[in-house]
């Protein structure tokens, strides 16, 4: 069965994802999550013909307010209503997990003590709880050349323009942070999107 993929938010990610999604023939279209909420999704093809990719929350902690979270409850809850969605992707964060200096899995423990992380743990549930094919990705630290400039890999970026190189300096081996390319983790999820996962 042919279908249609809609990335729906993401400002960063999400040109990176419809790249990736085209180059192994997709049928994409992205729409911004002020798109969306405007009613632009227009879905009316017959039965399970679209594929979601949710991107909506905002990418960053600060971000987060009580009433944007409603408003995208409400309207992730109406697409996932809707006939003509055969599969939801949601794009969560790997920021769910409780910390931990081991290896962790799908399995590993999940604590909800910010804002932001009871967010994604209950859009997860949502999505999951549909009875829609649902499938929750747990990104890390996604980082470009795009990166913003109020992030790690920004400032890095940054000050090696600025300044020719980019000096690192280790005192503490335990505080790491993991990243992934924009690139590489939208590869991944376009890959994924066709497979029983």
């Amino acid at each position: 069965m042919s279908f249609k993929i809609i990335v729906v938010g993401g400002r960063f990610f999400s040109p990176y994802l419809v790249k990736a999604l085209q180059s192994l023939n997709y049928w994409c279209h992205r729409l911004t999550r002020i798109e969306a909420e405007s009613g632009l999704i227009d879905l009316n093809e017959d039965n399970g013909k679209y594929i979601i990719i949710d991107a909506m929350d905002p990418a960053r902690q600060h971000l987060i307010s009580h009433d944007l979270n409603i408003k995208l409850s409400e309207m992730r809850g109406k697409l996932l209503k809707h006939r003509a969605i055969s599969k939801y992707c949601y794009l969560s964060s790997a920021l769910v997990y409780k910390e931990s200096r081991h290896l962790l899995t799908e399995d590993s423990e999940i604590e909800a003590n910010t804002a932001y992380k009871r967010l994604k743990i209950e859009n997860e549930s949502m999505v999951l709880k549909s009875g829609k094919s649902g499938v929750c990705f747990r990104l890390t630290n996604i980082w470009s050349q795009d990166s913003a400039k109020d992030t790690l890999m920004g400032l890095c970026i940054q000050e090696r323009k600025e300044r020719g190189r980019l000096k690192i300096q280790m005192t503490d081996h335990f505080k790491c942070i993991d990243l992934i390319h924009a690139d590489d983790a939208a590869m991944a999820i376009a890959k994924s999107i066709n497979q029983e996962i």
